[in-house]
């Protein structure tokens, strides 16, 4: 499915959480802009590698890297503050907070990762309200800014989202 475009492929919208828990921890895109490519390194059809950069509707300002082309895993959240910062490795399964104070980190990596599925589809199954699980709307707007940023990238330009 991801290195065919007909599938809805592409690194984007393979790795569209990047988005969701970025519309949930920040709430709603205002602007995008976007630069992505088919590189040719993998013999696939669609995009490749990606560079998002995306404005909210309360003023933060956000980028967001993605691509296939790495031969060991990084996924990672940085969030930077005036007061500090967050880094989430979910690849190292850990978050590391950092200010003038010092820096101190939580481990979950004795966490079970294939729990948390089967937690969000027993709820998902039993019609349960569950904080865990992206809401339909919710979905919509990753699905939108990834569509905008697709868009941006074409125009050459910086897109509104809603």
């Amino acid at each position: 499915m991801s290195a065919q475009a007909a599938l809805g492929g592409g690194v984007m919208l393979d790795l569209v959480h990047e988005f969701d828990y970025l519309h949930w921890l920040f709430g709603k895109f205002s602007r995008v802009a976007c630069f992505f490519r088919r590189t040719g390194a993998l013999e696939i059809e669609t995009e490749d590698v990606a560079e998002v950069l995306l404005e909210f509707n309360n003023g933060i300002v956000s980028t967001v890297h993605l691509d296939y082309l790495q031969p060991k895993l990084v996924r990672q959240c940085l969030i930077t503050g005036s007061q500090g910062s967050i880094l989430w490795d979910l690849a190292a399964s850990k978050v590391t907070t950092t200010t003038t104070a010092g820096a101190e980190s939580f481990s979950y990596a004795g966490h079970q990762r294939n729990q948390r599925f089967l937690a969000s589809m027993e709820a998902f199954l039993k019609d349960e309200p569950d904080e865990r699980l992206t809401s339909l709307d919710d979905a919509v707007e990753s699905l939108k800014v990834v569509e905008r940023a697709k868009e941006s990238c074409r125009a050459r330009s910086i897109l509104r989202v809603g």
